[in-house]
């Protein structure tokens, strides 16, 4: 006598496993199957309409935005920004948006390019030059009509050309005044010692006191250079900021004077934006030599005057110094845009994004998506098809191997290659789940959880099946705590159980074509794009169920002659000997029916089928085997 057939506990399929060799409670068909209670229920199809959408979508505040295939966008990090997004893969560089722009199809470039020639400077004012004495003369000569003064010999006066000779006392009132030293008689000691002056006398003049001066070099102020930057801020207060222009040369700007800077990059005013351009000065002193704050201008303004008069309003000669700088030191140095070309823009934790182009990873400055320092950049050995983080570590999946990189600050990166030879066969198969990181390979999903690989569904695909499902068009999901992989252009999918007990449920929604989807987190909500319409996972309808056991066989030749599912509905039951279908009913209640007789089979199997959930079955040869 045959052992009943008692089903109570319902799970999904495992292709790889022989119909006959699955344990009891799995299944040889699973499809639209809600099995997360272990109960046999139908999933629930998309839910109504509420927008319409791209391949790939993004909501923004209140809006739904969509781009096509191939276009990452990530929230920006920045307080009361209007719901700012950078993304990229849409124009000919990365962009960003919010929502009044991107309702208005506006896109702002992601970065400021640095201005690419140095400021012009000249000077303002007179040099302050300084005076020494020299010494003083008493007792000299004036001939009428020569430019000589006689002085006494034996005087210890060292002169030079160009000192200034003032005559403080003379026979003549027309001789007072300051003339320039154009030569002297070298030695003092010989007779008649004499000193040129640049003017020649109209008359004599006898009892001559001098008084001799030399000037000083005008002292150095400082030793200072410029850079600029270009500067625009946002309607939310953010600023977004350029690495510095080129600097000038080291200037020396002599005590008394200024200076005027010149020659700023034209740059193009923005309606939406406003734009300015910041002036930093480095000056001899300076701790640690760097550029600090010195002045913000209008983008309209030309020059920039680095003066301010010190010795009043009603000088003849004013007298001019430099401004005084801030604190503030310049810190954008490094802070060039992404590559024009940057693909995979993903957000990772202390405020970094990253993104790739070829084998290259290029890495934001933290908490400053618009700068991405070229210091930060890693090459791998093979081209990046996707990126994903997990905890702390971005995992980079690659054309042949996946690798990790950690680091909790852009400088201090470090990678390190994984030995799993398992390339990832589409980027938007790509998700992070709480585990781990799973992608596509060629041989099935792979998980990526710190330095450890796992093929997960090893023991449920073999290669050839997974193949055949074109692993290439996913776009996966994590969602109920689930893999959910849909293949793009189709409504199918498969939803997988990846951690206790794995198995997969297939999914077939019908007329929808998925094109993409979007996770939202503050809604706890699943939205994917049926061809353009925006409609929410498992809100609609239920699907029509399906679900067929395991291979049962007995041991000797028998004919089962009765059964009863208990089920929430109505369903439909299906019953196979031998591979050929023997009986079909429609059940609408629990009690027990008949199965036909006149045949006997060693090979067994049911299958159930409708929208109405299930709690067991049971198949046996008398009426209180089943209860």
């Amino acid at each position: 006598m045959a052992n009943p057939i008692i089903q109570n506990t319902f799970k999904g399929s495992i292709p790889r496993v022989s119909p006959k060799l699955l344990p009891d409670t799995f299944s040889q068909v699973a499809l639209n199957c809600d099995l997360r209670r272990g109960k046999l229920q139908p999933l629930k199809g998309l839910g109504a309409s509420v927008g319409t959408g791209g391949a790939t979508l993004f909501k923004m505040g209140s809006t739904w935005a969509s781009w096509g295939t191939g276009v990452n966008a990530v929230k920006a990090q920045i307080a009361n920004s209007g719901n700012r997004t950078y993304l990229t893969g849409r124009g000919a560089t990365p962009e960003q948006t919010n929502e009044s722009l991107y309702a208005s199809g506006v896109y702002k470039r992601l970065g400021i390019d640095a201005p690419n020639t140095a400021l012009s400077i000249a000077t303002h004012g007179n040099p302050q030059y300084g005076t020494i004495e020299v010494g003083t003369l008493t007792g000299c000569t004036i001939t009428a009509g020569e430019s000589h003064i006689m002085v006494p010999d034996g005087h210890m006066l060292t002169l030079t050309i160009g000192d200034f000779v003032e005559i403080t006392a003379s026979s003549s009132e027309s001789h007072i005044g300051t003339y320039t030293v154009t030569g002297f008689n070298e030695d003092g000691t010989e007779p008649n010692s004499w000193i040129g002056v640049n003017v020649a006398f109209s008359e004599a003049g006898t009892g001559v006191a001098l008084s001799i001066t030399r000037q000083q070099a005008a002292g150095v102020q400082a030793s200072v250079s410029y850079v600029y930057t270009k500067v625009q801020a946002w309607p939310d207060g953010s600023v977004e900021e350029s690495a510095p222009s080129p600097p000038t040369t080291v200037y020396d700007v002599s005590k008394g004077q200024g200076l005027v800077l010149s020659g700023f990059e034209s740059w193009e005013a923005d309606a939406y934006l406003t734009r300015t351009r910041r002036i930093y000065r480095l000056a001899s002193g300076t701790s640690g030599a760097e550029y600090m704050y010195l002045a913000e201008i209008a983008l309209g303004e030309t020059t920039y005057n680095d003066y301010v008069q010190t010795s009043g309003e009603d000088e003849e000669d004013p007298i001019y110094a430099i401004l005084s700088v801030s604190s503030e030191v310049l810190e954008t140095t490094d802070w060039i845009p992404p590559p024009s070309n940057l693909k995979g823009l993903t957000q990772c934790g202390n405020g970094m994004l990253i993104g790739y182009v070829g084998n290259k990873l290029y890495v934001s400055e933290p908490w400053v998506g618009y700068a991405w320092p070229d210091a930060y950049t890693l090459t791998f050995d093979y081209d990046i098809v996707a990126l994903g983080v997990y905890n702390e570590s971005i995992v980079v999946l690659t054309e042949a191997y996946p690798y990790i990189v950690t680091g909790l600050d852009p400088q201090s990166l470090s990678q390190i290659i994984l030995p799993y030879e398992q390339a990832c066969v589409s980027a938007r198969g790509v998700v992070e789940t709480n585990v781990g990181i799973i992608y596509p390979c060629p041989d099935g999903l792979f998980l990526i959880n710190g330095t450890q690989g796992k093929l997960l569904t090893k023991n449920i695909y073999t290669k050839e099946q997974w193949a055949a499902l074109g692993p290439s068009s996913l776009i996966s999901f994590f969602y109920d705590d689930m893999y959910l992989g849909l293949f793009s252009g189709t409504g199918t999918g498969i939803a997988f159980n990846f951690k206790e007990d794995q198995y997969v449920v297939d999914i077939n929604v019908g007329g929808a074509s998925f094109a993409g989807g979007f996770l939202h987190a503050e809604d706890d909500a699943l939205y994917l794009v049926d061809g353009v319409s925006i409609r929410q996972w498992a809100e609609g309808e239920y699907l029509e169920c399906t679900w067929k056991s395991k291979l049962f066989r007995t041991g000797e030749l028998h004919n089962f002659a009765c059964a009863a599912v208990v089920a929430d509905g109505e369903v439909t039951f299906k019953l196979y000997a031998d591979g050929a279908l023997k009986h079909t009913q429609s059940v609408v209640d629990e009690e027990m029916f008949r199965l036909p007789g006149g045949y006997r089979s060693r090979e067994w199997e049911f299958e159930l089928a409708g929208i109405s959930g299930v709690d067991s079955v049971a198949i046996g040869q008398q009426s209180g085997e089943l209860f």
